[in-house]
C-alpha cells in the first residue's frame, strides 16, 4: 500500500511500517514506483512533482494498465481519493482510467459524478451508513482513544440528510435504501454497495490508526452467514434501489 498522507477524517491514521512488498493502492503510488526503483518511497519527490511530469508518468502507467487489463479481462480503477495532486483526476479522465467517486468524500451529488468512475457510498476505511447516521462510529473512535474529526463527519451526515430527504431519527434501514437510491443517480459505469451497508452494520471493516490489539480490523463478522443472504430482504431492497439507475450511454473511446 502506498498512502502518502494521513486521512483528514482520522489524523492519527496511516502509521505504516516500511513494507517489503507494496500494492499500488493510490494513484500517486504509480508515480512513486516510476520515480524510485528502490524499496523506499521518496515522498517529497512525489509531492513535489509538477503536473506535466506527473502526467507523463500517468500516461505510461495508464497505457500499461490498459493493455494488461484488456489481456486479463479485468478492470483497472485508479484510487484518486483525497491526497492526489491538483489535476490528477483530469489526467485520469484523459487517459481513460476509471477514477473513484465516494459519496462521503464528494461535495457533488451522485448525479454529477463522471461516467468514467466507480461510484460508491463509502470505503473500508470510512464509516458505514449506520455508523455515520447513528453516531456510533464517532463514539467508537472516542472509545478507542482516537481523535475523530467530528465537524467533518457531522457535515457529511448533514449533507446525506439533505440529499436523501431522510428525516432526523429515520431507521437505519430506511436511510440505507434512500442512500442507494441516491447513488443510483450516478451516471458512472460502475457502482458498488458493501455488505456492511446492506446489512446495516455500524462497524466499518477497518479503523485507521488502530491495530489488532485494540480492534478486530478486517475481522468484523456479518450478522448472518453468506448463504443466508439469498433469503434476506435487505440485499434485495438495495438491489432494487440501485436498479433504478438511468440507462447508460455508450462512452466514446
Amino acid at each position: 500500500m502506498i498512502p502518502l498522507e494521513p486521512s483528514p477524517y482520522f489524523p492519527s491514521s496511516r502509521r505504516y511500517r516500511d513494507p517489503l512488498y507494496l500494492r499500488v493502492e493510490e494513484v500517486p503510488g504509480a508515480a512513486a514506483r516510476a520515480l524510485n526503483g528502490e524499496r523506499r518511497i521518496d515522498r517529497d519527490a512525489v509531492l513535489g512533482l509538477k503536473l506535466d511530469a506527473l502526467g507523463r508518468l500517468f500516461a505510461a502507467f495508464a497505457g500499461d494498465a490498459a493493455f494488461e487489463s484488456h489481456r486479463a479481462g479485468a478492470v483497472v480503477v485508479g484510487e484518486d481519493l483525497g491526497t492526489v495532486e491538483a489535476g490528477v483526476r483530469e489526467r485520469l479522465a484523459a487517459e481513460r482510467v476509471l477514477s473513484c467517486r465516494v459519496l462521503w468524500l464528494e461535495e457533488t451529488a451522485p448525479a454529477g459524478f463522471p461516467a468514467l468512475a466507480l461510484a460508491s457510498v463509502t470505503t473500508h476505511d470510512l464509516p458505514t451508513i449506520a455508523g455515520l447516521w447513528t453516531g456510533s462510529d464517532v463514539r467508537e473512535q472516542r472509545a478507542l482513544g482516537l481523535a475523530p474529526n467530528e465537524e467533518a463527519l457531522g457535515a457529511i451526515r448533514g449533507r446525506l440528510r439533505v440529499l436523501t430527504g431522510a428525516p432526523e431519527g429515520a431507521p437505519v434501514g430506511e436511510v440505507v435504501r434512500r442512500t442507494h437510491r441516491l447513488l443510483a443517480d450516478a451516471p458512472s459505469v460502475m457502482i458498488t454497495a458493501t455488505l456492511e451497508d446492506v446489512l446495516g452494520l455500524a462497524e466499518r471493516p477497518n479503523m485507521p490508526g488502530t491495530t489488532a490489539a485494540v480492534r478486530p480490523n478486517w475481522s468484523v463478522a456479518l450478522p448472518l452467514p453468506l448463504e443466508a443472504l439469498r433469503n434476506d430482504p435487505r440485499p434485495r431492497a438495495v438491489a432494487e434501489a440501485l436498479g433504478g439507475r438511468p440507462v447508460m450511454q455508450e462512452i466514446d473511446g
